[in-house]
């Protein structure tokens, strides 16, 4: 058997004792609901199979304050195809992140023709326990989705290089735009792209590299290796089509995530953020070497930012930069993927801020994450000899392999919302992790312990709205009016394009007799849906109460306002038509009261 099937196999061997057990795992109340669970064209494909009106839903749609065509079509897919078993939809993920595994070995070993640091670079890239959140969580399909049209554009490109043409370059182009339509987080793709441009490809800069004893030449691998060298205006003028592309996805993510802000999220200062992101470079490395303490959310620490720990993380990075640069002759690997994973995550640091409720995310590193498996396999290589080269190959192979069982045990942690949310606050607590384990405890018949949760949630951040939401709506339910109503109101002021808190005001206004007041947040969570016949109808009742007190109080024109406006809610009901026809005629609005009475008997009803 040839050695690269060899190792191909070994890297699936790898990736199955990681993350098999992923298949076992069911859905989650952490956004799954979201994505499948309560997608409405998630539950329309399941009902009536996948349709052309559910496919281009996934084109138009922010749903989930996000676009993400072909991860929304890949999930509607599965729905086709799987139905309700989680099992399905965690297969396809894990499919999709071992041919993630493969094409990385690919991609490297045939852009460096080197085949056992390749296969070194993609085990501790594709195994490490920071994948963990990408592979074993549906509602992070669009990491591995978009990681699979990011090799492939990878791939493409390196074929681009060996012989360019007009097909190739489009193909990359084309690739390059699916990932974007998948996750935008291939904003950065046109910088990697010059990354490997200089190296391995050796377009431009850095020297080319010997292959590894016993290969071909790299002249033998690739025909047109001595015409890849050219000018730093072709490489950037190259890139252009890709900057175009990934200017095109900035502005629609922006577009698409505004509405799912909180409106004190935008609050957080520039320092700030700068300093949780060079907070966050620190966490990811140490999380590289030490993958302990990991959770699916990590807190933000807010305008606290330690600025002293913030120094010594951005002194740290300088350093390893510095040292990567002035390394960058002997070994040219160290620097490009150093800069490919520092450079990847900058879009996901938060320093255009969408939001501040994470100081950073395990799912952030899948990408970057490779750079520095490149940037310490083959930096390595170039700089150690003899048995200190074995050694470290010795040593990388080693962590590989104790990466697999640590993935094991973490994929664990994603088998409940309450396992999940427990894991979190072993290692931290905010009002995310707190009102998410009181939404589990409420789903397990735990109305108290989800109020106890929440309150924690609320003292520690009384801007929590979706924290101040819940908690308004279980006190209300318990008939605890008194103490829901200010609650609700500040949710619904922070939350304004969020249906749940604008309904849960006003249903608590219709208890409290305030009609007037609770129509202006019902028809407001009309216009924000889903539509539900319920509330509708509730709505089209306050008009018709409104109106009939209008009425009585003679007056007539409020009252035929309010009915139009409850016909225009919920049209087609004879008893309201005949109510307007009449007030129409005591108003002397004889030709409105016509039109009105022709309405009536479209119906089959005598007016």
């Amino acid at each position: 058997m040839q050695r690269p099937i060899a190792l191909a196999l070994v890297l699936v061997a790898f990736l199955l004792l990681a993350f098999g057990g992923v298949t076992g795992l069911g859905f989650l109340g952490f956004d799954d609901p979201v994505y499948v669970t309560e997608n409405p064209a998630v539950l329309e494909t399941l009902q009536n199979g996948l349709s052309g009106e559910t496919a281009s839903w996934a084109f138009s749609t922010f749903h989930g304050s996000t676009w993400l065509p072909l991860t929304w079509l890949s999930h509607l897919l599965d729905a086709a195809t799987f139905g309700t078993d989680p099992a399905g939809h965690h297969r396809t993920s894990l499919l999709l992140h071992g041919l993630n595994a493969l094409l990385c070995f690919h991609l490297l070993r045939r852009a460096t023709g080197r085949t056992l640091p390749a296969f070194l670079a993609a085990a501790l890239w594709a195994v490490h326990p920071l994948r963990v959140e990408s592979v074993a969580w549906v509602s992070s399909r669009k990491d591995v989705l978009s990681g699979l049209f990011f090799l492939a554009m990878l791939l493409s490109w390196v074929r681009y290089t060996e012989r360019p043409g007009g097909l190739r370059y489009a193909l990359s182009l084309l690739l390059c735009a699916a990932g974007l339509a998948s996750k935008q987080v291939l904003v950065t793709a046109p910088f990697v792209l010059l990354l490997l441009d200089l190296w391995p490809l050796g377009r431009r800069g850095f020297a080319e590299s010997a292959t590894e004893p016993g290969q071909p030449n790299r002249t033998d691998l690739h025909p047109m290796r001595g015409d890849r060298r050219c000018s730093w205006g072709r490489l950037l003028i190259e890139k252009l089509p890709f900057l175009a592309l990934a200017i095109a996805a900035s502005v629609v993510a922006t577009r698409s995530q505004q509405s799912g802000i909180e409106a004190k999220e935008v609050a957080l200062g520039f320092a700030a953020r700068a300093a949780n992101a060079l907070l966050a470079y620190g966490a990811y490395l140490r999380q590289t070497f030490l993958p302990h303490g990991l959770a699916a959310h990590y807190p933000h620490p807010g305008p606290n930012v330690p600025m002293g720990a913030a120094a010594a993380a951005g002194v740290l990075l300088f350093l390893l930069t510095g040292g990567a640069a002035a390394l960058r002759r002997r070994a040219p690997a160290l620097l490009v993927g150093w800069l490919w994973f520092a450079g990847m995550l900058v879009p996901m640091l938060g320093l255009v801020s969408f939001g501040n409720s994470i100081a950073h995310a395990d799912r952030f590193t899948y990408l970057p994450h490779m750079g520095l498996a490149v940037a310490l396999v083959f930096g390595a290589e170039a700089l150690l000899r003899g048995p200190l080269r074995i050694g470290a190959a010795a040593f990388g192979a080693a962590f590989a392999l104790a990466c697999t069982f640590i993935s094991d045990a973490q994929v664990s942690h994603w088998s409940s919302d309450r396992a999940l949310w427990e894991n979190a606050l072993a290692h931290g607590s905010d009002a995310t992790i707190r009102t998410n384990l009181a939404e589990e405890r409420r789903r397990a018949g735990d109305v108290d312990g989800a109020i106890e949760h929440l309150e924690i949630a609320v003292q520690a951040d009384p801007d929590a709205g979706h924290a101040l939401k819940r908690l308004g709506a279980l006190l209300a339910g318990k008939g605890r009016t008194r103490e829901a109503a200010p609650l609700l109101a500040r949710a619904a002021e922070l939350l304004p394009d969020d249906f749940e808190a604008q309904v849960n005001k006003g249903s608590l206004l219709v208890q409290l007799g305030d009609q007037r007041n609770a129509l202006d947040h019902l028809e407001r969570a009309l216009e924000l849906g889903p539509d539900q016949p319920g509330l509708r109808q509730q709505v089209a009742t306050l008009h018709d109460s409104l109106a009939s007190q209008a009425a009585t109080a003679g007056k007539l024109a409020e009252a035929i306002q309010s009915l139009r406006r409850a016909d225009t809610v919920e049209p087609g009901s004879a008893r309201r038509l005949k109510a307007l026809r009449q007030l129409q005629l005591e108003a002397g609005r004889d030709k409105a009261a016509t039109r009105t009475a022709e309405r009536i008997k479209a119906l089959g009803q005598t007016p």
